[in-house]
């Protein structure tokens, strides 16, 4: 949120150069102290009718990137309050028995290089589209540190998610990613690791399910285990 969105939204005016105003001419009788007039301009901005943040797929929570610190915070929290566990593989398969989806955010690429047998592949982030300005920024961001297949969060994420669970979504869901992740403090880092499955088990929580459980160690552990998988 801008400065002058804060400014705003905190009912202080928010005064601006108005446009074509001109410069102050110098003459003789000039002084250092004075000013050019402002004139204060009017910026309404619509309240949101829906505070919860879009979460992950909307990359924005509560007006702060995802990975950064200060969002981090705020989803911990939000997992914690809503219960969210990370379970074992062994528990990951017992809820799968009883008919719980199990949900692999991973992108496709790897999602179909290997997975955990009858799990359904629902992408947190997709590989970058388009090319208007604010997508090859991000591109270019990714390239300069020598990724040239980049993502973006996938739009259709909330909407996938509903469908799927629409009959099951009482049940909640077990999501996977390939490190799963932590909640849990540690020297390295105080707030847990953060993990996309762990965001999208926040995106979840934002669209009203509960019962949302994260397969701890991710496919990585699943696979080191010896579990079974497919292709």
């Amino acid at each position: 949120m801008s400065l002058a969105t804060r400014s705003v939204l905190s009912g202080q005016s928010v005064s601006l150069l108005a446009p074509g105003s001109q410069s102050l001419q110098k003459s003789p009788g000039w002084k250092q102290s004075h000013k050019p007039r402002r004139r204060a301009v009017c910026c309404p901005v619509a309240a949101s009718s829906n505070p919860v943040s879009r979460g992950a797929s909307g990359l924005d929570i509560e007006g702060f990137r995802p990975t950064s610190p200060k969002a981090w915070a705020i989803v911990t929290k939000a997992l914690q309050q809503g219960k969210v566990k990370l379970i074992s593989g062994s528990e990951a398969k017992l809820q799968a028995d009883r008919g719980i989806p199990v949900i692999d955010i991973r992108p496709p690429p790897e999602y179909d290089g290997s997975h955990i047998p009858k799990s359904v592949n629902i992408p947190l982030y997709r590989p970058i589209t388009g090319w208007d300005a604010r997508k090859i920024a991000r591109r270019a961001g990714f390239a300069f540190f020598g990724v040239f297949n980049g993502t973006e969060a996938n739009p259709d994420f909330a909407s996938d998610i509903q469908e799927t669970l629409k009959e099951s979504g009482k049940k909640g869901a077990v999501l996977v990613c390939n490190i799963g992740g932590s909640l849990q403090p540690s020297q390295a880092n105080v707030l847990g690791r953060q993990s996309r499955s762990l965001m999208a088990a926040y995106e979840l929580l934002t669209l009203g399910f509960s019962n949302v459980n994260v397969l701890e160690g991710g496919m990585g552990e699943w696979k080191k285990s010896g579990r079974p998988t497919e292709p």
